[in-house]
């Protein structure tokens, strides 16, 4: 079998983002095994260097500073350092009170959380949810 390198793939800004077909063969995996409603293209599909990096990246275009991420507690600690340290988003907890953070009595437990965020000032722009329940998982 030959192995077919094509000369873009030696530049800088191709393999920061995966390039053309990694972006293709995750948009496939994507509609394949998880089924969305709208099937995903190759264009929404965007490759960083990392979580760290890509949850910096998306910091920085889901909202403003004191704008408010959703997750349910307990987490991984290092979340609020990545949509934190740069782009000043707060880590919002939603406690889960023994609720399976993916079962439908969960939304309840969210809300309770978007209330209170939004009572203290807070606007929640995202719901992160972290698989398998890190750190728990």
């Amino acid at each position: 079998m030959q192995v077919t390198i094509p000369p873009e793939a030696f530049l800088y800004c191709y393999s920061t983002n995966g390039g053309p077909r990694f972006r293709a063969a995750m948009a496939s995996f994507i509609n394949e095994h998880f089924n969305p409603f709208i099937p995903i293209t190759d264009s929404q599909v965007l490759a960083g260097g990392g979580v760290t990096s890509n949850e910096n990246m998306i910091a920085f275009s889901i909202g403003d500073p004191g704008d408010g991420i959703l997750v349910s507690g307990p987490i991984y600690g290092r979340f609020e350092l990545d949509f934190g340290s740069e782009a000043r988003l707060k880590i919002v907890y939603a406690q889960m009170e023994g609720v399976d953070p993916f079962d439908v009595h969960a939304v309840d437990q969210f809300e309770k959380a978007i209330i209170d965020a939004e009572k203290n000032g807070t606007k929640i722009k995202a719901l992160l949810i972290s698989n398998p329940s890190n750190p728990l998982g």
